[in-house]
């Protein structure tokens, strides 16, 4: 998604790889990213780039995929139409329209194992990537009835945060909106097709 895009901002790393709040031995599993065991939500997304996106949970995270579709409004206007799949700690990046891909570790681990900061590792993942990146916990917040912590980045954007899960997102470059990402719905608990969660065969990895 946005992702590809503005890759280097430390928000869009955020959206990339968000989660993770549970801890790493819950459920006996590692790769356990969030709270409950699956969800499908929907999003629309605004700012530099218009659009929508839809996120299939499963296995608290360790399975995932993010469907976006979307015109990007930074060099002109843009179509893309992009799929990231999680599984575990890999993270693969497809464009749907050029059906290429990339595969890379999930950015979120490496940037808590690369940080130079000191980092408390009985904290829950994501709150020792908000220690290696600066974030702080500001309040508490509602999106559709769910109650969310609220993060706050480098004093320009807010995390809103349900179960590890971000539901709303409102990043500013100076008083530029960046991106404005909000749930329009939550399915907890659904059943997630397993088609949903696979990579497309006719993908060429880079």
């Amino acid at each position: 998604m946005t992702t590809q895009i503005l890759k280097s901002s430390t928000i869009l790393i955020l959206v990339a790889a968000f989660g993770l709040s549970a801890p790493l031995n819950a459920q006996g599993d590692k790769d356990r990213r969030y709270d409950i065991k699956s969800a499908i939500i929907k999003y629309k997304i605004q700012g530099m780039v218009e659009g929508e996106e839809t996120w299939y949970i499963d296995d608290y995270g360790a399975n995932e995929a993010r469907y976006s579709n979307a015109v990007i409004k930074m060099f002109g206007e843009q179509e893309s139409e992009e799929l990231t799949i999680i599984k575990g700690r890999d993270e693969y990046k497809i464009d749907l329209k050029k059906r290429t891909g990339t595969k890379e570790p999930v950015e979120f681990f490496v940037k808590i194992e690369n940080s130079d900061k000191p980092i408390d590792k009985t904290l829950p993942p994501f709150e020792q990537f908000a220690q290696a990146e600066g974030m702080k916990k500001v309040g508490t917040g509602e999106v559709l009835g769910k109650k969310a912590d609220i993060w706050e980045v480098e004093g320009k954007t807010k995390i809103y945060l349900w179960n590890g899960i971000p539901l709303k997102i409102d990043a500013y470059m100076g008083e530029q909106i960046l991106l404005k990402m909000e749930a329009l719905e939550i399915q907890d608990g659904a059943d997630i097709p397993a088609t949903k969660l696979e990579i497309p065969a006719d993908i060429t990895f880079e």
